[in-house]
């Protein structure tokens, strides 16, 4: 079985990935296809739980290429998310790159054709609000037609004890004292 954990980004992917990698019977990875393009960006391992925002783009196409699969959508506090977003994109600019907001902002309406380079932190936060509602809504439709018993909500807030019960969900064997430890770390700040 494959497992597929999704959610707005800045919300605990990498540390879930980091976590699964104490599993003994699935290979753990985080946006381990991110520079894929085509057929390959969905191309998993058997027992393999993949951790990574983007697949949100993706449910469609996970969906008919791994109708067994399990699901999980990893949840933060919206605001925490958004200012994190902000941050980074901050932290991006200085370092003359992009991040996400960016790509989004381009279509937002009301935004199209401003300069998002020159954003300041009032139109990141915006931005940030309509994408992590977005990825909410994608997945939250999603979540309606994948079966109850393939799929199953993280709250960040709570993981620590939550996290057990996704390992029993999925029947995984592992060290679970150090798969749940891994919640003590920030592993993408």
């Amino acid at each position: 079985m494959n497992v597929f954990c999704v959610g707005t980004g800045r919300c605990g992917t990498k540390t879930f990935s980091v976590a699964c990698s104490h599993l003994h019977n699935f290979t753990s990875g985080h946006e381990s296809n991110a520079r894929r393009i085509g057929a390959d960006r969905l191309r998993y391992p058997p027992n393999h739980v993949e951790a990574d925002a983007r697949l949100t783009w993706f449910l469609g196409g996970l969906l008919r290429c791994y109708p067994d699969a399990f699901f999980v959508w990893l949840r933060r506090d919206r605001e925490q998310v958004v200012q994190s977003y902000v941050r980074r994109e901050i932290q991006a600019r200085a370092h003359g790159e992009l991040g996400i907001l960016h790509s989004f902002g381009l279509g937002l309406p009301g935004m199209v054709g401003m300069p998002v380079i020159g954003w300041g932190e009032a139109e990141l936060v915006e931005a940030a609000r309509a994408y992590c509602q977005t990825v909410e809504d994608t997945i939250s439709l999603a979540f309606r037609v994948i079966p109850e018993a393939q799929r199953m909500h993280l709250e960040l807030r709570t993981i620590r004890n939550d996290f057990w019960r996704f390992m029993a969900a999925i029947g995984a064997e592992g060290d679970r004292d150090r798969a749940v430890a891994e919640w003590d770390h920030k592993h993408n700040h």
